[in-house]
């Protein structure tokens, strides 16, 4: 939670491959995907393991869902953001169990405690010139139309 980038790099200097290691009882999950799983990501620690680590971007589950959807919705920053769809366009292609990315932005967006910032519009407006049909999936309930109103 509390690591940086500094941090980062002095365990690097004794272990070298820390982050392409895997997490043992979860095999698709690699330090990037923990980095993105606390409730304000550093934007500067998810940049450098992307960096140290692009294929931990492109992990896949056993039914094929790539395993960063779910932990991307808890990053509120577009060059990251941008920089790991880029890395797996299928990001912004894929619908996942729990829907498309854009399903996942607005259900963290809205159960997300008053404490954290709302989500950047642009990362939404991004996701929609990148894939305009991602607005015509199915969300529970007016999901969509209640998150994009407070953003357009």
């Amino acid at each position: 939670r509390n690591i940086s980038v500094q941090h980062l790099e002095y365990i690097l200097k004794f272990e070298p491959n820390a982050a392409k290691e895997a997490d043992w009882n979860i095999p698709e999950e690699y330090p990037l995907h923990k980095a993105l799983a606390s409730e304000l990501p550093n934007p500067d620690v998810v940049g450098f393991l992307v960096e140290l680590y692009p294929d931990a971007v492109k992990g896949r589950d056993d039914r094929g869902h790539l395993t960063i959807m779910e932990r991307l919705s808890f990053l509120n920053h577009l060059d990251v953001f941008q920089k790991i769809c880029t890395i797996e366009p299928d990001l912004l292609q894929q619908i996942g169990p729990s829907g498309s990315i854009l399903t996942r932005l607005c259900v963290h967006d809205i159960n997300n405690s008053p404490l954290y910032p709302k989500y950047d519009e642009r990362i939404y407006q991004w996701v929609l010139e990148q894939n305009p049909s991602l607005a015509s999936v199915p969300m529970p309930g007016p999901l969509l139309e209640s998150r994009l109103s407070h953003h357009f």
